[in-house]
């Protein structure tokens, strides 16, 4: 997530070689907003959904919470219910896209695709060898134009909501 490659990135500004020397590349997640594992997954998801961790395949973020369970099942659950559960810290993030990570990544308007942001020289080098080895497929992001603007709302929204915190 964003706050986390801000970290290491500081990390490298200060030098402290010892402690990153095996952090090689920074692929940094877009993320509005992140739950505590207590609230979300044990108390909303496990006890009153009822479901078990071990259970889910995979969660999804996509204006409201989607728990896909391995049984194929889907449970939902909406933004304003998953609220109480947002880390406090999240509320003066502004970084939705991982700004100074080598690569930025997020399902933000597609099915099936992670939009993807090339932002160091490094990061194109390590994409463009995963293409070339045929690992990975890319289109331009023209034919996703929505999500693009997307991406571009909601960087704006953030930097605006953490504004709205620091002047409380």
């Amino acid at each position: 997530m964003s706050c986390q490659i801000n970290t290491i990135r500081k990390m490298q500004y200060y030098k402290l070689r010892k402690t990153i020397s095996p952090i090689t590349l920074l692929i940094g997640l877009m993320c509005h907003e992140s739950y505590s594992y207590d609230g979300l997954i044990t108390n909303k998801i496990g006890n009153e959904l009822g479901i078990k961790p071990y259970d889910i395949d995979r969660i999804n973020v996509k204006k409201k919470i989607i728990i896909k369970k391995k049984n194929k099942e889907v449970e939902e659950i909406s933004l304003r219910d998953a609220k109480k559960y947002v880390r406090r810290g999240c509320n003066y993030c502004n970084d939705f896209s991982s700004e100074f990570s080598d690569i930025s990544a997020g399902g933000v308007g597609v099915e099936g695709w992670t939009i993807t942001i090339v932002r160091t020289d490094k990061g194109q080098k390590i994409l463009d060898k995963v293409v070339d080895a045929g690992y990975l497929e890319t289109r331009p992001i023209e034919e996703v134009k929505g999500s693009y603007d997307a991406i571009i709302k909601l960087s704006n929204n953030q930097k605006k909501r953490r504004d709205k915190f620091l002047s409380i």
